[in-house]
C-alpha cells in the first residue's frame, strides 16, 4: 500500500490528485501507448478515448476473479482529468490539472468577492459605507470594492484575530510562554528528498510541507503531551520572510498550577546557557547552531541585528548568577560566568563567545527539533500588549500612498474615484516562494 504523501512528492505538479479508489494498473506508459498505436491502425478515423484504453489494457491484465461486477465500469469508464480539456477557465477543478493553465486559488478568491460584493455588505462594514457615502456627496465616487476579514491575510483579518486573541487574554490571563519556531533547511526530513546539486529555497513546496509536519508535531507536544504544562489556551501566527525560511510565533496559556512561579520554576523550564560539551554533545551542538544570537556588536558591526553601533536585540546580555523576575515584564534570566569561551564560525569568520550570546530556549524542544526553538517566559501584563502587536503584525508589504492603492483617481472625460481594497492588497502584498506553496 502506497502512502500518500509519496504522490505529491513524485508529481508536485499536480494532475489527479492522489485518493483512495485511485486505478491500479501493472501496464507501464510504453504498453500503453503500443495498444494506442494498434487500435489508430485498425480505425483511424475513429477518435481513440485514452481512459477507455487505459482501462481496457487494466482489465486484460487482470485476473478473472477481479473482474466480478467490473461491466458497468467498462461500460461507463469516469474520463481522468487530463482528457477534460475544456476552455472553461472558472472552472476550479482546473486547479488540478496538469495540462492547461493553472489558476492560482487566491485569484479565484478574489474574483469571488469582487462579483459578490452586494452579498458582503452586512453590518460590520456599515461604518466603512456611511464614509464612503458622505465621500462620494464631495467627489465622484463610482465603484468601491470591500475585502471582507474571512479573506485570510488581508488587514481586517488581522485586526479580527489580534481581538479575538485578546478576548483570549481577557478570559485565561496574560499568556506564560512566548515561543518562536523557525525551518531548518538542514532537516534530514528536506535534505533527504532534493537531489544533491540542489539546495533547500530551490524547492519551497518541500520545505513548506515539512515545515507543516513539525509545527504539527510540536502543537501536539505542547498541547497533547504537556511538556510545559496543562495548556489552557494557545494561540499561533506563521510568518513568511522575504528572503528567510517559515517560522511561526506562538502564545500559550498554562494553568496556574503548572505555570511557573518562581525563579527556580523559570529555570527548570527555560535555559540561556551553553550547555556542557561532554555530557551533553548533541545538546551542545543544536545550541552552538541554532542558538547564539549573532555575534554582532563591536566584533561584528555588520550583523543585520544592527541598529546604529547597538543591537536592537540588546546584545551582549549581562552575566547573571540566577533569575530574576523583574515587574517591567523582560525576565532576566540566568547567565553565569564560567570563564570558559567556545569558538564559533559564521561563514569564513571565527567568533568567540560565551553564555551572554545565548537565546533563551528549552532543552528538550531544541534536542527534538534540531532548529532556533526560542522560548521566553511572560513575566508581567507589560509585556502582552508589545507581544500581541508583534504576532499580528501582518505581512511583509509595499509603501503606498492610499489614493494610488484603495483610494485613487480614475481619468477621463470626469474624474472619478473608485474605492478598492482588492487591488490594493494584491499589489502591496509580498509573496515569497514558500507561502505561495503554503
Amino acid at each position: 500500500m502506497c502512502d500518500p504523501m509519496t504522490y505529491p512528492l513524485l508529481f508536485p505538479n499536480g494532475y489527479d490528485g492522489w485518493h483512495v479508489n485511485m486505478p491500479y494498473t501493472t501496464t507501464t506508459r510504453r504498453e500503453r501507448e503500443e495498444a494506442a498505436a494498434r487500435a489508430m491502425d485498425v480505425d483511424e478515423q475513429e477518435e481513440i478515448d485514452l481512459p477507455r484504453l487505459n482501462e481496457m489494457v487494466r482489465l486484460e491484465n487482470a485476473p478473472v476473479e477481479a473482474l466480478a461486477g467490473e461491466e458497468e465500469l467498462v461500460e461507463e469508464p469516469e474520463p481522468e482529468p487530463e482528457e477534460q480539456m475544456d476552455d472553461d477557465d472558472n472552472d476550479p477543478h482546473r486547479l488540478n490539472r496538469g495540462e492547461g493553465r493553472r489558476k492560482r486559488i487566491e485569484a479565484n478568491r478574489v474574483k469571488y468577492i469582487r462579483e459578490h460584493q452586494a452579498e458582503l455588505h452586512v453590518a460590520q462594514y456599515d461604518g466603512l459605507l456611511d464614509y464612503l457615502l458622505n465621500r462620494a456627496e464631495r467627489e465622484n465616487l463610482t465603484s468601491y470594492h470591500v475585502l471582507p476579514s474571512s479573506f485570510i491575510g488581508n488587514p481586517r483579518a488581522m485586526k479580527q484575530a489580534y481581538q479575538d486573541a485578546m478576548a483570549i487574554c481577557g478570559k485565561f490571563g496574560k499568556p506564560v510562554f512566548f515561543l518562536a519556531f523557525t525551518c531548518n533547511p538542514k532537516w534530514r526530513e528536506i535534505t533527504a528528498n532534493i537531489p544533491s546539486h540542489l539546495s533547500a529555497p530551490d524547492r519551497p513546496d518541500i520545505v513548506a510541507r515539512v515545515f507543516q509536519q513539525k509545527k504539527i508535531e510540536l502543537v501536539n507536544d505542547i498541547e497533547k503531551w504537556q511538556v510545559l504544562g496543562f495548556a489552557t489556551a494557545r494561540i499561533h501566527v506563521i510568518e513568511f520572510q522575504k528572503r528567510g525560511l517559515l517560522h511561526f510565533h506562538m502564545l500559550i496559556w498554562i494553568e496556574e498550577r503548572d505555570a511557573p512561579a518562581t525563579a527556580e520554576d523559570v529555570d527548570a523550564t527555560i535555559c540561556a546557557e551553553i550547555p556542557d560539551r561532554t555530557t551533553h554533545p548533541r545538546l551542545y551542538k543544536s545550541v552552538m547552531t541554532h542558538m547564539i544570537h549573532g555575534p554582532c556588536g563591536l566584533i561584528n558591526k555588520k550583523s543585520p541585528c544592527m541598529d546604529g553601533d547597538k543591537c536592537s536585540k540588546a546584545f551582549p546580555k549581562q552575566h547573571s548568577q540566577e533569575t530574576l523576575l523583574n515587574d517591567n515584564g523582560y525576565p532576566t534570566y540566568r547567565r553565569r560566568d564560567t570563564f570558559v569561551v567556545h569558538r564559533l564560525k559564521r561563514g569564513h569568520t571565527h567568533f568567540e563567545v560565551d553564555n551572554r550570546w545565548v537565546v533563551p530556549y528549552n532543552p528538550w524542544l531544541s534536542l527534538k527539533y534540531g532548529s532556533h526553538v526560542n522560548l521566553e517566559y511572560c513575566a508581567s501584563i507589560v509585556r502582552v500588549k508589545y507581544i500581541f502587536k508583534y504576532v499580528y503584525k501582518g505581512y511583509d508589504c509595499l509603501k503606498m500612498d492610499q489614493k494610488v492603492g484603495m483610494y485613487h483617481l480614475v481619468q477621463g472625460e470626469e474624474p472619478r474615484v473608485e474605492w478598492d481594497e482588492i487591488t490594493f492588497h494584491l499589489e502591496a502584498r509580498y509573496v515569497s516562494a514558500p507561502e505561495a506553496c503554503w
